[in-house]
């Protein structure tokens, strides 16, 4: 699906069943929102209510590219900024389900922040995007890279990705499977680094990536 495409919302809004709305794509990757640890939402202009939680968002063939899950709204109806998990994903997460009774997440062991624009321009990056890395857990896949001293190595890429926000980077690492290769270019100390890991499998009420 791509910005812009029509789509359709499927669902039930205030106990009004099948209820059919239209709208575009109005944006893809939302993330960092605050509405759970793990988003990748797409976002539309279907009207999206109190009830649509759960329903379909198909294109106009009726292939289902979204499952209806949020809404950002000051007064608590819809304002035009609904958000909807992508189908690749919910699939994905489906499999899981249906083959393990659980869900499997790949995790590294780093705490990472943001790089804001002043530690960029600090550091001579300029417009490069990336995350800092500010902490590590102990036994953590992530202890076997060398890491510099904290606040200083910025993962840059990971599996050759552009890495932009925490939010970006924990997705990706929780969609691989444990044991599965990560590949991560790292800035450290005015020298870019390349370091390979396999990922494990992420803790229960784990933090960090």
């Amino acid at each position: 699906v791509n910005v812009g495409d029509i789509v359709l919302a499927v669902g039930s809004p205030f106990n009004l069943a099948s209820t059919v709305t239209q709208g575009i794509i109005s944006a893809k990757g939302r993330r960092d929102l605050g509405i759970s640890a793990y988003e990748d939402f797409l976002q539309t202009d279907a009207a999206i209510n109190p009830g649509n939680s759960g329903g379909a968002l198909v294109d106009i063939k009726g292939n289902l590219v979204g499952i209806n899950t949020a809404i950002l709204s000051e007064s608590g109806g819809n304002q035009g900024i609904g958000l909807a998990i992508p189908s690749n994903l919910a699939l994905s997460i489906q499999k899981q389900l249906a083959q393990t009774g659980k869900v499997t997440r790949g995790w590294l062991g780093v705490v990472v922040d943001p790089l804001t624009g002043d530690v960029a321009d600090q550091l001579g990056l300029g417009n490069q995007g990336g995350v800092v890395v500010t902490g590590l857990y102990q036994n953590a896949p992530a202890a076997s890279i060398p890491w510099s001293e904290r606040g200083t190595d910025i993962i840059l890429t990971a599996n050759g990705a552009p890495v932009d926000s925490p939010g970006e980077l924990r997705n990706l690492i929780a969609g691989l499977a444990p044991g599965a290769a990560l590949k991560l270019h790292v800035w450290s100390n005015g020298q870019t680094k390349d370091y390979s890991v396999n990922v494990g499998t992420r803790p229960a009420r784990a933090q960090g990536v």
